[in-house]
């Protein structure tokens, strides 16, 4: 799926190292916010590029707490964070830069950047407002293009081209998407025993159930099958059920068969996506080979599916390396936002990310 540009594509993004014009910016701060589907994460840049404040906080995402709240989080984020650092609470942002899940369409960015800036005026002098698959680029200094794999609660995958052109592949929550995120695999687990449970079909390769079924229940709290109804349909809490994936890695990592089952799904799911975004990529990204930015707690258990996501790979992308970002998604948006006012935050460029696999 065709991305619309994101608002700063007006700017060559290879060109704002070299006309950066700094500004006298005493005293100025710059924010940034990783928003994400479970919590959401703040920092704050003085301007000598000083990191004065960071924290977590509660979850962002407008689809599922409505634009309003999401708004009202967003500031109480900043504000927060101005307080630990010890800044006045009446101090003005220089620049915001917004990475949120939720965020994929231009309209609902400009929407959200336009009801921000409206409502909470005194929050920062200027706002940019990106998808959470956007920002992870701008960290890992990829300003000539790459993808970005998230395998958090969810699942998105975005390809960006040298040109600015953007190609997106999942991104549609829980309900219409989300292949190879915690609350799918989760979900794929649960319906895996209650289908057993109640003889609509056999667990697949024929799998015991007792282990996967058993963590199902002490994670909830539960006894039978029908206490699941009210964690599904009256007290949902998606992130809550996603959590649930952590457990299965681990039961995954000691030989039970049908997690590892589960995981092998999830690396064929998240290969998937990949393949989806290769067939509008830059043909000289392809040649050099794509640099894939992993994102996400489940990239933690990677062993567990790389066979998978390597198979689905196999001859349709043959090269390419997954890299995980050394510096936080939130610091990203702060520096390209600064820098779409005119300043920079990080002078001293450094290593920014690791290499977890290297296909060649």
């Amino acid at each position: 799926m065709e991305v619309a540009p994101s608002q700063n594509n007006t700017l060559k993004t290879n060109q704002l190292f070299k006309n950066i014009i700094q500004e006298d910016l005493n005293n100025a701060y710059f924010g940034g916010i990783e928003g994400g589907a479970s919590t959401s994460f703040v920092v704050l840049y003085d301007d000598c590029g000083n990191k004065v404040a960071e924290m977590e906080g509660l979850d962002t995402n407008h689809w599922q707490i409505g634009m309003t709240e999401c708004l009202k989080r967003i500031n109480d984020l900043v504000q927060e964070a101005k307080k630990r650092a010890h800044i006045p609470c009446n101090t003005v942002l220089k620049s915001l830069g917004l990475s949120l899940s939720g965020c994929e369409g231009i309209e609902t960015a400009n929407e959200l950047k336009e009801e921000l800036m409206k409502n909470y005026p005194q929050l920062s002098t200027d706002c940019f407002v990106w998808s959470d698959t956007v920002a992870p680029l701008f960290a890992a200094n990829q300003y000539d293009g790459g993808v970005v794999l998230i395998s958090g609660t969810g699942s998105n995958c975005l390809l960006m081209n040298p040109d600015g052109s953007q190609y997106q592949c999942g991104g549609l929550g829980h309900l219409l998407g989300d292949e190879g995120g915690a609350y799918w695999l989760a979900v794929k687990l649960i319906k895996v025993c209650l289908d057993e449970a109640m003889h609509f079909q056999t667990p697949p390769l024929r799998c015991l159930t007792k282990n996967t079924w058993d963590c199902i229940m002490d994670h909830f709290g539960i006894e039978k099958v029908f206490d699941l109804l009210p964690l599904f349909y009256r007290e949902f809490n998606k992130a809550d059920i996603a959590q649930l994936t952590k457990k299965f890695a681990h039961l995954a990592e000691n030989g039970d068969e049908l997690c590892r089952w589960a995981f092998r799904e999830l690396g064929t799911a998240l290969g998937k996506h990949i393949l989806g975004v290769s067939k509008k990529a830059d043909k000289k990204m392809l040649d050099e080979g794509l640099k894939i930015i992993a994102v996400g707690s489940l990239w933690k258990s990677w062993k567990l599916f790389k066979d998978d996501f390597n198979s689905t790979l196999y001859l349709k992308v043959k090269k390419y390396s997954l890299i995980q970002l050394n510096s936080d998604i939130a610091s990203g948006a702060a520096g390209y936002a600064a820098m779409n006012v005119g300043f920079q935050i990080f002078k001293n460029k450094t290593t920014c990310y690791k290499v977890l696999y290297m296909q060649e």
